[in-house]
């Protein structure tokens, strides 16, 4: 306010000469207007600096602002690239779904775990009782069933299951599994007095990939159906 108070005199005394022309004296309104062109003259001399300082620093701003939400976007892609690919398993086991018995076969044998859980191959390598279909329930519900070699697979939440194989009787077992890791259970084939019997055997990894390369995926396999 101070320099207002002393500015403006000496605006109105250099505008004044402005508004005195040959010698006339020019009228009230020219000589108002004269004072105001002086004004905003010496106010644009003072302020420049101040107002170079505001678009320096708009600039400033507005390259922040830009760069925050190019970080911004870029997390948001981080993100979803990690969402997908900690679903890569589950959705590999879902591509099976339509897909050709031929190709479906091939997929099954070439999964991995889904996400927190366990996978669990049941393997029927014998050719004892070929055409006898045998059935199989785990924790008491239906996931396939095999011929002679076939096998069945299923993704398993970590913990103690018991899994059933059934055909002129009744064989169980129990496993207990953990989330990553890959089980191989023999289905066993025994003469019966009707039919084949059946049993269920847990196998290494070297006995259960010899088993998988030598049978198919079962057609009733509830996991990929």
């Amino acid at each position: 306010m101070r320099f207002f108070i002393t500015l403006f005199p000496l605006v109105a005394w250099g505008s004044g000469g402005e508004a005195v022309r040959g010698g006339t004296r020019a009228s009230a309104r020219e000589f108002a207007w004269a004072v105001a062109r002086g004004f905003a003259r010496e106010f644009a001399w003072a302020f420049a600096p101040f107002l170079a300082y505001i678009r320096s620093e708009y600039h400033i701003m507005k390259r922040k602002f830009l760069l925050t939400v190019a970080c911004f976007f870029m997390a948001l892609t981080a993100i979803a690239q990690s969402s997908a690919n900690s679903k890569d398993s589950t959705a590999a086991i879902s591509d099976l779904r339509g897909l050709p018995q031929k190709e479906k076969d091939q997929a099954a044998k070439n999964l991995q775990p889904a996400n927190g859980r366990a996978l669990v191959y049941i393997l029927r390598p014998a050719t004892l009782g070929l055409v006898v279909r045998m059935f199989l329930d785990c924790d008491s519900v239906h996931i396939g069933s095999t011929m002679a070699h076939n096998f069945v697979y299923i993704m398993l939440e970590p913990g103690t299951h018991t899994l059933m194989s059934t055909s002129e009787n009744h064989s169980t077992l129990e496993v207990t599994v953990e989330a990553g890791k890959v089980y191989y259970i023999k289905q066993q084939v025994k003469m019966g007095i009707a039919i084949a019997e059946t049993g269920l055997k847990l196998v290494d990894e070297t006995e259960g990939q010899k088993y998988l390369k030598k049978c198919k995926l079962a057609k009733d396999n509830v996991a990929s159906n």
